[in-house]
């Protein structure tokens, strides 16, 4: 089972409803040691000393419009996974139309299973529940914990 700390506890109750291979989602806090997390989710940037504590080989998923992934020093191999509007994040919005968001994975990404997922365009809905940042950080770490795209897409955010 995966263990999950996050910056932002708006996430908590959607990912535990889409994630079912999730053990344990918390709230990190600045200074909290995630070194029990196997994801762990910066979306702020006052957070992102809680890098130092992160155990090998875990996923660090990152919104790279706040916090630069050069900014990132963590003692150990992690993988990390960004997320934003800009043209370099790993998974980003390329086309916005209403209720639809088109994202776009544009890069090949391991995930928790080990699977290599491909880089790929995918439709997302949202019912207006989150912003397109916290949208994608919750798609970032769904994908991460190994749901399939396909299954995404079917879910109303």
């Amino acid at each position: 089972m995966i263990s999950i700390g996050v910056t932002n506890k708006n996430h908590i109750p959607t990912l535990r409803e889409i994630c079912e291979n999730v053990a344990e989602i918390s709230y990190v806090t600045k200074n909290k040691d995630v070194s029990k997390f196997d994801i762990v989710v910066i979306s702020e940037k006052s957070k992102i000393q809680i890098c130092n504590t992160i155990s090998q080989d875990s996923f660090l998923i990152i919104n790279s419009d706040i916090i630069s992934p050069l900014d990132i020093s963590c003692n150990q191999r992690v993988y990390i996974i960004t997320f934003g509007l800009n043209s370099k994040a790993t998974l980003t919005a390329s086309s916005l139309e209403g209720n639809h968001i088109f994202l776009c994975l544009q890069r090949t990404v391991i995930d928790i299973n080990n699977n290599e997922i491909e880089p790929q365009e995918f439709l997302i809905n949202n019912n207006n529940e989150y912003d397109i940042d916290q949208l994608m950080s919750i798609v970032a770490t769904s994908i991460v914990c190994g749901l399939p795209i396909k299954k995404l897409s079917s879910f109303v955010f």
